[in-house]
């Protein structure tokens, strides 16, 4: 087995569940890798969740050959980026699964790195992201905003 592809955008993909162990075969490459990719996938198709080896997903052809994308990039910020980068992001890059859609970020002209999801207390610790998520929710209360930090 050779050794895991790398992600510029996403740092750990194993770590954060990106990619897990499975046995079975990649429907791109038709190789049983020995990983599959267990992220978002947006296609017509809906069998490409767990089918899809890492190695696909890093090259762009699991991409090409299911007209897929593993990064949802409507989003303006996104959308302003170099094409190469959009195009990285969106089709070369395996995305994370959270409580909610994944929402990338982006910072002076290029793709913030996906490094891990973060829980509540983890989130206290950065003041400023606390700020961010409250102007991101202006109408919630102190109670409806400790419930959703949790």
């Amino acid at each position: 087995m050779s050794e895991l592809p790398t992600f510029r955008l996403h740092a750990d993909q194993l770590a954060s569940g990106a990619v897990v162990r499975s046995d079975a075969r990649c429907l791109s490459c038709e190789q049983p890798r020995g990983y599959v990719y267990s992220g978002p996938v947006f296609s017509v198709r809906d069998d490409l969740y767990d089918a899809l080896c890492p190695w696909c997903v890093a090259d762009g052809s699991a991409a090409a050959r299911f007209d897929a994308s593993f990064v949802d990039i409507a989003r303006d910020e996104l959308m302003a980026l170099p094409p190469e980068i959009r195009d990285e992001l969106e089709h070369r890059t395996v995305s994370y699964t959270g409580w909610q859609e994944a929402e990338w970020l982006a910072h002076c002209g290029d793709a913030m790195t996906f490094l891990a999801t973060v829980d509540g207390d983890r989130l206290r610790r950065y003041p400023d992201a606390v700020a961010g998520l409250r102007q991101d929710f202006p109408t919630w209360g102190d109670t409806e905003f400790e419930q959703f930090v949790g």
